[in-house]
């Protein structure tokens, strides 16, 4: 799952969201549609490290060469919070500069209904 499909489902997972945590900001919104739920821990840390594993994109400076994705992302937030910006506005930007999700390596053997009944009998 992107970033941006995850903050959009996670938005309604997080009860108190702030600024001031990984936990409960954007990125902890992401974390919770993916089932890492952080909201209520004080190890922002943490969420910030499983993020980064999740979307390893995040830790790329981005047009701040002193400042990676997560960083921009979390400002991004902080005028959410400050009322400056939509959290739609936010996951439009994030949807603006994520890479497309990586098609599977795999593709899944899909047989027909012909196909399962053969190897049945």
């Amino acid at each position: 799952m992107r970033l941006s499909e995850a903050i959009a489902t996670g938005r309604h997972l997080i009860e108190h969201p702030s600024a001031a945590t990984f936990c409960r900001c954007a990125i902890g919104m992401g974390l919770a549609a993916i089932g890492c739920d952080y909201q209520n821990s004080s190890f922002g840390s943490l969420a910030l490290v499983t993020a980064e594993a999740k979307w390893p994109w995040l830790k790329q400076m981005c047009d701040n060469p002193k400042q990676s994705w997560t960083n921009k992302i979390s400002l991004w937030f902080w005028d959410v919070e400050w009322g400056t910006m939509t959290l739609d506005e936010l996951i439009d930007r994030v949807r603006a500069v994520e890479p497309p999700e990586p098609e599977s390596a795999e593709t899944p053997e899909v047989l027909t209904l012909a196909e399962e009944l053969a190897s049945i009998t």
